[in-house]
């Protein structure tokens, strides 16, 4: 059985999707696999054993990492360039831990390497020059990591190797704002990455009459933000900020160059979103909370729609919760831009 096993390991060595094997998951990811006996099992348990080929830089055959597999970590606060040290802090460090940075046969040629960015310098290959990256504290499976901003640089420290991608100009795309009623943190989380991924510009949290009560914690929002960012490889990190409707009604009421677009169902005034793609740099679009907008709200709404730059709009026949309502206006509008800038 077992060599029958190693065969049918080996034919599937180009692939990276999951096969099973006598009710066993396997990974492939690279160069070759590892086997485990079936006798290290246990008959007993249900949880998929996963295999991680790992990358030989001594063997001929073997393929050597690229860049784009390279760990990424956000070093807000630092500026980058050639030869620049730039310090991280203990939860950077814990990641790059569980990551096996200084491992070869993971890395390959690149071992020790990581990719890093600010936000403003583009994107550097970055070397570890310093840190016990197999000792450090703390509880190495959470992966938070602080945006380099200070404290716990003595846990490691780079070095800015060179430049992978330049930093795009700002104007070159549309900005995107997402304004919306206060959501309950249960839900704060997933669509923070997800409207993250898509790349809204900024993500404001109104304090509507229908808001959740659980407080706006920009702290925390802000490292979820950070590793959406790290993760779906963008160049910039979507900033933050509550404010209150009223002065919410104050922004709509002075900004004449942004389009403002009021996600409303079940309204003959809401116009399909597709319908109403914005025609200027910027594009605000307003979710309501959970609840929906309340009554003296949808009036006040009401009073700025005869400006031509803020208008109701629809998403379709269905009455859409908080979150996905604001993942289908924010993925049509970036869809548009894209279009439009290629």
């Amino acid at each position: 059985m077992r060599s029958s096993f190693t065969a049918l390991a080996v034919s599937f060595l180009t692939t990276k999707s999951l096969f099973s094997y006598s009710g066993a998951s396997w990974r492939v990811e690279s160069a070759f696999v590892i086997p485990r006996t079936p006798s290290s099992w246990s008959a007993s348990s249900t949880e998929n054993r996963r295999c991680y080929a790992t990358i030989d830089p001594s063997t001929p055959t073997s393929t050597t990492a690229s860049f784009h597999n390279l760990p990424r970590i956000y070093t807000g606060g630092h500026s980058l360039s050639p030869k620049a040290i730039i310090p991280l802090d203990s939860g950077q460090a814990n990641y790059l831990t569980v990551m096996r940075i200084t491992n070869p046969k993971r890395w390959g040629n690149l071992v020790g390497n990581i990719r890093i960015f600010n936000g403003k310098d583009g994107e550097w290959l970055a070397k570890v020059l310093v840190g016990d990256i197999g000792g450090g504290t703390g509880n190495t499976n959470k992966r938070r990591r602080g945006g380099g901003g200070g404290g716990g640089g003595d846990d490691m420290v780079v070095e800015c190797q060179q430049l992978l991608h330049p930093q795009p100009e700002e104007m070159t795309r549309t900005s995107i704002s997402l304004y919306m009623g206060r959501l309950k943190k249960t839900r704060r989380k997933w669509i923070l990455e997800k409207v993250t991924e898509l790349g809204v510009n900024r993500i404001v949290a109104v304090d509507t009459e229908f808001s959740s009560t659980d407080g706006w914690e920009e702290e925390k929002h802000r490292l979820q933000v950070i590793e959406a960012s790290e993760q779906c490889e963008r160049m910039t990190i979507p900033s933050l900020h509550e404010v209150s409707w009223d002065d919410l009604m104050d922004d709509i009421h002075t900004s004449n160059d942004v389009d403002w677009l009021i996600c409303r169902e079940r309204s003959p005034e809401s116009r399909p979103l597709f319908q109403v793609l914005p025609t200027t740099r910027s594009t605000n679009i307003l979710i309501g909370p959970e609840g929906g907008w309340s009554p003296r709200e949808l009036k006040e709404l009401q009073i700025h729609t005869h400006r031509d730059n803020v208008q109701f709009v629809s998403l379709g026949s269905t009455v859409l919760r908080a979150e996905t309502a604001a993942i289908g206006a924010v993925s049509t509008i970036a869809f548009a831009q894209h279009v439009q800038d290629t």
